[in-house]
């Protein structure tokens, strides 16, 4: 019995700090803009989305070990339910560097590793969220809101930016290793800065690990399946669009679920996320000639319902993996 305290403690911690934050009362709410199919198929995309992304992560982290990766899919499905928890849970995105402890405790893989590996997963993100903006504005190109200049700035930095920082890392990441190995590190070293001296020594090892992963059909798969991610994700955003009380079009569904997620991208949020999400879907349902009312009911719902499956699947996830740890 002793082995289930801690996981059950943690477990309950987590889900009293979510319901603290989130508006219970209003979970009532959903039902009434979101029809109870809507609520089954987005669940089961969500599931998808993890599966995916677990998927994604046994490709990243096999490369980066030379291509051998003792861990089952559900342990990987685990780790990711967990990632995706604090990764919302906490405000800026800096809940994503839990993967750096989960990958460490779960699965041996040094922090540099990991922190490269996160960087190419999140670069591909942005790299397929920037083209399928692109496809979206040359599709809505009549629109004169969306030619404005901040979205097209904003549209080639989600291109331009994971490009052009994949490519400096595999051109010029080993020569950027040694500058700060010799000079960085040791002017730390000199002043007596040992903090500072791990943090350099930590980048130097993660451009140099970024730096080594150059094989072709590796970024290729990275690139497919952070294609496929995004478009369930779209998908899943979508069916809360098409199933609300409101007929929308299927195409307008999928915009406003693509708005949605670039938005999502913009790295200030409260609680869970809350702020960009809904100012995303909101635009999305003003381009597409909709109310912004009706959009702010329906992204405050969709946002409460994707929160409540990631608290759910999260703390489920935390719970196991800290039993695994225990056995």
């Amino acid at each position: 019995m002793k082995k289930y305290i801690l996981p059950i403690i943690i477990t309950l911690f987590t889900l009293f700090i979510a319901a603290w934050y989130v508006p219970l009362e209003q979970l009532s709410q959903i039902s009434k803009q979101i029809t109870l199919r809507g609520l089954l198929i987005g669940f089961v995309l969500y599931l998808i989305s993890y599966i995916v992304v677990a998927l994604r992560w046994r490709v990243i982290f096999a490369e980066g070990l030379g291509g051998t990766l003792q861990a089952s899919p559900f342990l990987l499905l685990l780790m990711t339910g967990s990632h995706q928890f604090y990764a919302n849970f906490l405000p800026a995105r800096t809940g994503d560097l839990t993967i750096l402890y989960l990958a460490k405790k779960h699965l041996k893989i040094e922090s540099a590793l990991s922190m490269s590996s996160l960087i190419i997963a999140r670069a591909f993100d942005f790299l397929v969220l920037g083209i399928l903006a692109v496809v979206f504005i040359a599709w809505q190109h009549h629109q004169r809101t969306l030619l404005h200049p901040a979205a097209a700035f904003f549209t080639l930095g989600l291109l331009c930016l994971p490009v052009a920082g994949i490519l400096s890392a595999l051109i010029w990441g080993k020569n950027m290793a040694v500058w700060i190995d010799l000079h960085a590190v040791h002017y730390l070293t000199g002043r007596g800065l040992k903090r500072l001296i791990r943090l350099a020594q930590f980048l130097s090892r993660t451009i140099k690990m970024l730096s080594e992963r150059k094989p072709e059909m590796f970024y290729i798969k990275c690139l497919g399946l952070s294609l496929v991610l995004m478009l369930v994700r779209v998908a899943l955003l979508s069916t809360f669009v098409l199933f609300s009380p409101h007929s929308v079009p299927f195409l307008t569904g999928c915009l406003i679920g693509l708005c949605t997620l670039v938005a999502s991208t913009i790295p200030l949020q409260g609680f869970l996320g809350l702020g960009p999400f809904e100012g995303g879907w909101v635009l999305g349902y003003v381009l597409a000639g909709f109310s912004s009312e009706e959009g702010l009911i329906t992204a405050f719902n969709a946002h409460l319902l994707i929160i409540v499956f990631l608290v759910g699947l999260g703390s489920l996830s935390n719970f196991l993996l800290l039993r695994i740890r225990k056995d």
